[in-house]
């Protein structure tokens, strides 16, 4: 006996959780990634944004063939055209600017920003981003008390922060988004 497919909405129920899920995994891990022992913990947060993305950007792609949906709709033009002008410019002026080279990762942060945003948009209801609005609160809160403890570090406790190069900064605090 052969299994039926799954109907559409336990399908889109699954890769809505997915999305969610990962999305706010991602929005924390890409905050707090300096708690990392590396003194280059910027370039960790942009491979965890790539990968993040790629990945989300295949989960959506993946859900597009087990329920097939109508983006390009008149309904959700007045939301895609300004978006799809933008990217037509971008994508143009990358394409006629010298150093496309240098200038690829920038490029590529945006695509994968523009993915993010489609997904979002329409993806996610408003429980998920409900969802994610707490992850991005929660590394708020992380980063937060990590600059306090690092306050702490700079006047009260000595050798209280975490890092094995506090002093690679002098007196500044470096615990932000």
């Amino acid at each position: 006996m052969s299994k039926k497919p799954a109907p559409a909405t336990q399908t889109g129920d699954f890769f809505q959780t997915i999305l969610t899920r990962l999305s706010s995994v991602l929005c924390i891990l890409i905050a707090i990634s300096f708690f990392l022992l590396t003194r280059d913990s910027a370039q960790v947060k942009i491979t965890l944004f790539h990968i993040g993305a790629l990945s989300l950007f295949a989960l959506w792609l993946a859900s597009f063939i087990y329920r097939p949906a109508a983006i390009f709709t008149k309904k959700n033009l007045m939301l895609l055209l300004p978006f799809a002008l933008y990217g037509i410019y971008v994508v143009f002026s990358f394409f006629c600017q010298p150093y496309m080279l240098a200038r690829g990762e920038d490029f590529l942060n945006f695509i994968l920003s523009c993915f993010i945003f489609l997904i979002v948009a329409f993806e996610f209801r408003e429980t998920a981003l409900i969802k994610i609005f707490k992850a991005i609160y929660i590394a708020c809160w992380l980063v937060f008390c990590y600059g306090l403890l690092q306050i702490l570090n700079n006047t009260i406790l000595p050798g209280a922060d975490l890092f094995f190069f506090t002093d690679a900064f002098g007196a500044r605090i470096f615990s932000t988004i």
